[in-house]
């Protein structure tokens, strides 16, 4: 056991000794003999030139261009290929001058160019021309259309898929005219204004415009375009989908109905979700009417969709009358202008508010709620100063104001619609008003501008609500008439006229039974003549018919 000890101590001592002695030798400086090298590499290569001199010029009324480089100072050197755009042409040219033919080889567009040089040692290098390469032509452009949190987002690519920049796209809603804004380098652009709830009524526009092409003095044309959203897809599950967009060089659709909010069966509040809209701005004060001021109207895009109009049947129907002295004293010194600002109402307005409003207290009380057509609206008055900037809501004292709006086109039968205006808020209508209409426009006078509800109440009693009379009724009135008229003339006939007396005739002998019957004379032989003509002309009595005969059985 002492031996097996002794022998593992021995080990780890010699283990330790040789790795002392291995580091110590490692940390010892060491010297060496210089030695000479000699290089075995053979002749060094030529260095390419990164400023190689070249020009370009266009030739073939501007279809090809010639490309002309320094061969003469690097004879060593090829062209192998030009690159243009994304398309790499080949080239192999030693001789300082080439052509390519752009016609066949480039679309359309304004394109950098690289070319790609080559020695004998295998080295290559890009370098870039100092001049981009044009190429004129007519181009083709579309629109695709995206909604992203209430804003309208456009790309705008040429015919071949290739994005188009500084490109001006007009975006309208119902034909007028809200933003305009040019795309980036990659074709889009996002505009500040906000979507309406209806995107069937958005359309972006592009016209022709044309990009000067300076070296060859020609032109890119771009043609026009316009496009709206595509169709909507209703989804058949409860999810919400995303509208996928399409590209489309024109846009027809059929035109929808007015939105009228619909008649509501429960009495939930009203809600306030609809986004603001873009404003479509009016011309301010119009006229005088007497000691009144009419002032132009402002509205949202929704307006002319909820009364079924144009913006300019819109505009030319709708006025704000309002004194002259409140008006001087809204307006002070300053040039500003006031108008009416009609915006689309986020509130709705059940069957129960109707009800409410009308049953038992009102001349509207026999219309029943559900068939009553509404647009709720929402009037203020705003102060508008485009040189200074300032278009902003100004409140405005109590006072008489008469505001006139045009019969929406839902409502316009009169047949069947008695049209009123009323006053409402969240808890619902407050007071239904005076209002009259008179060739196609609505009239109302109100103390404040607030929110309002057009009503229009449908008849359905058979009563006409213009003060006219049904065509039924007209019918039966018309067959009693025709009865009455019948029945007098039978009773004329029957009953009232007397008969025609007869004419006395002379010579008429009346048969009296105690009187014999005389014979006429025989000695005028134109007696019985006379006698028959007279019997044919008169008659023959009963009596001289009973005697004759009896003469006559007597005589056998």
């Amino acid at each position: 056991m002492k031996k097996i000890i002794l022998s593992l101590t021995l080990m780890t001592f010699i283990v330790y000794s040789l790795t002392l002695t291995v580091m110590a030798i490692g940390n010892e400086p060491t010297t060496s003999t210089p030695t000479s090298t000699t290089s075995t590499t053979g002749p060094t290569s030529p260095t390419l030139p990164g400023d190689l001199d070249f020009s370009i010029n266009y030739i073939d009324d501007n279809n090809s261009i010639e490309v002309t480089w320094d061969n003469q100072k690097n004879p060593d050197i090829i062209v192998d290929s030009i690159i243009i755009g994304n398309k790499s042409i080949g080239i192999y040219d030693n001789t300082g001058l080439f052509q390519v033919n752009i016609q066949d080889e480039l679309l359309p567009g304004i394109y950098n160019a690289t070319l790609i040089i080559s020695d004998s040692f295998g080295n290559s290098l890009s370098i870039p021309t100092p001049e981009r390469i044009e190429r004129s032509g007519k181009l083709n452009t579309n629109i695709t259309l995206n909604e992203v949190q209430e804003r309208l987002e456009a790309t705008v690519l040429d015919e071949h898929m290739r994005p188009i920049a500084d490109c001006e796209v007009e975006y309208y809603i119902l034909n007028q005219l809200i933003e305009k804004l040019k795309t980036d380098k990659n074709g889009y652009v996002k505009f500040t204004k906000a979507l309406p709830v209806d995107n069937d009524d958005v359309l972006c526009k592009i016209k022709d415009y044309s990009v000067y092409l300076e070296m060859t003095g020609r032109e890119i044309l771009y043609v026009g375009t316009e496009s709206g959203f595509p169709d909507k897809i209703i989804p058949t599950t409860t999810t919400t989908s995303a509208k996928t967009t399409t590209t489309k060089s024109t846009t027809s659709k059929t035109k929808a109905p007015p939105k009228i909010t619909t008649t509501q069966n429960y009495t939930s509040p009203p809600t306030t979700t609809a986004p603001t809209l873009p404003i479509i701005n009016g011309a301010g004060t119009t006229a005088i009417r007497g000691d009144q001021i009419a002032l132009n109207v402002s509205f949202d895009t929704g307006i002319p969709k909820l009364f079924d109009n144009t913006p300019n049947d819109f505009s030319s129907r709708a006025r704000l009358l309002i004194n002259k002295n409140l008006y001087s004293n809204i307006i002070g010194s300053s040039t500003a202008s006031l108008m009416l600002l009609v915006r689309t109402s986020p509130h709705n307005v059940t069957d129960q508010h109707i009800s409410a409003a009308i049953s038992n207290k009102s001349k509207y009380s026999a219309y029943n709620a559900e068939d009553t057509l509404r647009i709720p609206l929402d009037l203020s008055i705003t102060m508008v100063d485009k040189s200074n900037g300032i278009n902003t809501q100004v409140p405005i004292p109590d006072s008489e104001l008469t505001i006139e709006l045009p019969v929406p086109n839902s409502m316009k039968d009169k047949s069947k619609y008695k049209i009123a205006v009323a006053l409402f808020d969240s808890n619902g209508i407050k007071q239904v008003l005076d209002t009259s209409v008179d060739d196609g426009v609505i009239s109302f006078k109100t103390g404040k501008l607030s929110q309002i509800i057009i009503l229009g109440f449908q008849d359905t009693s058979g009563i006409s609500n213009s003060g006219g009379i049904p065509i039924i009724m007209l019918l039966l009135i018309f067959g009693g008439i025709i009865m009455l008229i019948v029945a007098g003339l039978l009773l004329y006939f029957f009953f009232i006229r007397k008969p025609i007396a007869q004419e006395e005739t002379e010579g008429i002998k009346y048969f009296d039974p105690d009187t014999p019957y005389d014979l006429p004379d025989t000695d005028d032989q134109n007696e019985p003549q006379e006698n028959t003509d007279n019997d044919s002309d008169t008659g023959i009595s009963l009596g001289s018919l009973i005697n004759r005969s009896e003469q006559e059985d007597s005589g056998d």
